[in-house]
C-alpha cells in the first residue's frame, strides 16, 4: 500500500492486510453523534447508492486522513499506524463495516451476499499468529474507554488483555459514544434487505475516498498538525488540547516499555480524574483552578487555559509529565470537597461547615487559593485549625462584600497566589486580614449597614445567597438557640406582600425589598398566605418556624417607617454575623 505517498485512497485499502490504526490518546475520544451519523449515511446513498447509473464507480470525498508510521510495532507481523487527524472519520467507518458484517451473516446462503462477505470479513480482524493481547486484533485502536465496547462489536465477547480491568473501570455504556454509535447502526439498518445492506457495504468500501497523508517522524511536528487540522470542524476544548501537549512526546519509535507507561498514565491518571469529574466543563473548569494556583491572575478559561500551560511548560520530559499528573489527579478529591460540600464529606466537622458556608459566595477567582489550602491541610503544612480560620475568615470577605454590593474584579490577581504568601508568615491566619486589607477588600462595619440600609437586598438572581443570610440571622433570633429545620423554609417572604399595593407605580419602591421586609417561610405556607396583608397574615399563621416572620407580624403597622428602622437594627446584628478580620500589623 501507499505508504509514505499522498495519494487518494478507498476503505478497501486502508483497511487490508494486518494494519492497526491507533487514536493516540492525547486526542479526544470518539465524539461524533447523530447529526454526523445521519449525514455520513445520507452522503453514501445520495453520492454512492443513487448515484448516476453511468457513473463506472461512484465515490463521495471523505475528507483527509493525515498519519504517522510507528516504527516499533506490538507485533511482527503489524503495521501501526497513529492517527493524528480524522479518527472521527475513520472509527466511524470502521464501526459501521463491523455492523454490516453482523447484520450480513445471517444472510450467509444468499448468492448476492456472499461476494461482499468474502471481501468484508478479512477487513474487520487482523490474524496475528501467537499475539497474547486480543487487542491487536482491531483494525481501529482508541485507549479512551472506546477499545472495549469496540473488541465487543467485533466478536460478542471481552478480550484477553492485561487491559481488561482498567478497560472495565473506564467503560461506562451510558455515555460512550461507540455504544451510542453501535445501538444507532442497528436501529437505523437491521430489517434491511440483505441486497441493500450488502450495497452499502461496497459503497464504504469502494465509495468512500479519503486523502491519505502520511507523516514524516523525523521532518513533521505531528502536533502542530494536530492543531492546526483541529481549528476546523468543532473546536477541541482546553481540556482535550492540554491533553494532547502532555502526551505528545510519545514518538512512534518508543519501545514497548514506554509506550505502557506512557498509556498507564493516561489511562489512571488523566482519564481517571476526568472521570471521577464528570462533565466536561467540571473538568475544565477544575484545570482552570489547579493551573491558577499561584498565579499573578486567575487563568482565563477555553483556548487560554491552553496557551497558558504551554507557556508555563514549554519544555516537557517524561518526569514533568508525571509529576503533573500526580498533582491533577491528587486535587481532585479536594476540589470537589470544595465544590461540592453537601455531597462530600472531608472527614472534619468544622472544615466541612466552613466549606458549605462558602459554597453560597464562593467565585472561581477565589477558588485557586481554596483548593491549595486544602492541598496544604492534606500535605499538612497548615493545622486542621488553621484551615477552618482560613476558610471561615474567606467566607467572612466575601459575604459581607456581597452584602455592600462591591464588584468581584479584583479577586482575580489576589485569591490565586495568596496561600503562599500566607505561609510565609509565622502565623498564616494572622496574616490574612493584613493581606485582606493591604488589596483594598476590606469591608468595614460602617460600609456594611449603610449599603444594607440604603440598598434592597432582595433581587431573584441572589435568592440563595439571600435566604442564606436570612437563615443565618433567623438563628440568632430564636430562643434558646433552639433552631427549626432550615430545609423546609425554602422560601423567601416579603412581609408586606409582591402584589403592587395602592400607591405604588409599577415598581415597589427600595424599602420594599430592604433586608428589614423578608422572612422565611414553607413553601405550603407561602402558597397559601405569602401574598396576604402582614396583619391577614398575623390571623392565619399560627406560630411561624422563621423568627424573623414572627417578629415581624407582631409589629402593629407594617410601613415604610417600620421596614427601615428594621433594616437597621438587623444590619447590625448581620454585621456582628461576619465580622470584618482583626488587622494587626
Amino acid at each position: 500500500m501507499h505508504e509514505q505517498t499522498v495519494t487518494n485512497s478507498l476503505f478497501a485499502m486502508i483497511f487490508a492486510g494486518n494494519v492497526r490504526y491507533e487514536i493516540p490518546f492525547f486526542q479526544r475520544g470518539y465524539a461524533w453523534e447523530r447529526e454526523q451519523w445521519d449525514q455520513l449515511l445520507f452522503d453514501l446513498e445520495e453520492n454512492v447508492l443513487d448515484a448516476d447509473a453511468t457513473l463506472h464507480r461512484p465515490e463521495h470525498f471523505f475528507g483527509p486522513v493525515v498519519l504517522l508510521r510507528k516504527t516499533l510495532t506490538a507485533h511482527p507481523e503489524l503495521r501501526e499506524y497513529l492517527v493524528i487527524d480524522g479518527q472521527q472519520r475513520i472509527t466511524t467507518v470502521y464501526l459501521l463495516l463491523l455492523v454490516l458484517a453482523h447484520l450480513l451473516r445471517p444472510h450467509a446462503a444468499d448468492a448476492a451476499v456472499a461476494g461482499v462477505r468474502q471481501e468484508l470479513e478479512p477487513l474487520l480482524a487482523n490474524e496475528l499468529p501467537g499475539a497474547t493481547d486480543s487487542y491487536l486484533h482491531l483494525k481501529v485502536f482508541s485507549t479512551k474507554g472506546d477499545r472495549l465496547p469496540t473488541y465487543r462489536i467485533l466478536t460478542g465477547q471481552n478480550p484477553r488483555s492485561p487491559h481488561l480491568a482498567s478497560d472495565l473501570r473506564l467503560y461506562d455504556e451510558h455515555t460512550n459514544g461507540i455504544t451510542a454509535l453501535a445501538r444507532y447502526l442497528q436501529e437505523r439498518l437491521s430489517g434491511q434487505p440483505a441486497a441493500y445492506l450488502a450495497q452499502l457495504a461496497r459503497a464504504v468500501l469502494h465509495g468512500l475516498k479519503v486523502v491519505w497523508i502520511p507523516l514524516d517522524e523525523a521532518r513533521d511536528n505531528p502536533q502542530s498538525i494536530f492543531e492546526s487540522l483541529n481549528n476546523r470542524g468543532r473546536p477541541l476544548t482546553a481540556a482535550e488540547l492540554l491533553c494532547n501537549y502532555l502526551f505528545r512526546a510519545l514518538p512512534a519509535t518508543a519501545d514497548a516499555g514506554s509506550a505502557r507507561r506512557i498509556e498507564e498514565l493516561h489511562n489512571e491518571y488523566w482519564l481517571v480524574a476526568q472521570q471521577r469529574m464528570g462533565a466536561a466543563e467540571s473538568f475544565e473548569e477544575y484545570l482552570r483552578c489547579l493551573l491558577s494556583i499561584d498565579e499573578p491572575q486567575l487563568v482565563e478559561p477555553g483556548r487560554a487555559l491552553y496557551l497558558h500551560f504551554k507557556r508555563r511548560y514549554r519544555h516537557l520530559d517524561i518526569a514533568t509529565v508525571e509529576q503533573l499528573l500526580d498533582q491533577l489527579r491528587g486535587g481532585v478529591s479536594q476540589y470537589l470537597y470544595l465544590r461540592f460540600p453537601h455531597r462530600y464529606s472531608i472527614g472534619d466537622a468544622g472544615i466541612r461547615q466552613a466549606l458549605q458556608q462558602l459554597a453560597v459566595v464562593l467565585t472561581p477567582s477565589v477558588q485557586p487559593f481554596l483548593l491549595a489550602l486544602l492541598q496544604a491541610w492534606k500535605a499538612q503544612r497548615v493545622t486542621t485549625e488553621q484551615t477552618r480560620q482560613l476558610l471561615e475568615a474567606t467566607y467572612g470577605i466575601l459575604a459581607r462584600r456581597r452584602l455592600a454590593r462591591l464588584p468581584e474584579q479584583p479577586y482575580a490577581s489576589f485569591f490565586p497566589a495568596l496561600l503562599t504568601r500566607l505561609l510565609t508568615a509565622d502565623d498564616p491566619v494572622a496574616a490574612f486580614g493584613p493581606a485582606v486589607r493591604r488589596a483594598g477588600l476590606l469591608v468595614p462595619d460602617t460600609l456594611l449597614t449603610s449599603a444594607l440600609t440604603e440598598q434592597p437586598l432582595y433581587q431573584p438572581q441572589e435568592e440563595p445567597f439571600v435566604r442564606h443570610v436570612l437563615t443565618c440571622l433567623d438563628g440568632t433570633l430564636q430562643p434558646g438557640g433552639q433552631l427549626p429545620d432550615y430545609e423546609h423554609l425554602t422560601v423567601v417572604e416579603h412581609v408586606l406582600p409582591p402584589e403592587t399595593p395602592a400607591g405604588f407605580d409599577t415598581r415597589p419602591p427600595v424599602w420594599y425589598d430592604k433586608l428589614g421586609n423578608l422572612a422565611l417561610n414553607t413553601a405550603d405556607a407561602f402558597a397559601l398566605f405569602g401574598h396576604q396583608s402582614p396583619a391577614e397574615k398575623a390571623q392565619q399563621y399560627r406560630q411561624p418556624a422563621s423568627a424573623l416572620l414572627r417578629q415581624a407580624l407582631a409589629e402593629r403597622t407594617w410601613d415604610e417607617t417600620t421596614v427601615d428602622a428594621r433594616t437597621r437594627e438587623l444590619a447590625q446584628r448581620v454585621a456582628r454575623l461576619w465580622p470584618c478580620p482583626v488587622v494587626t500589623e
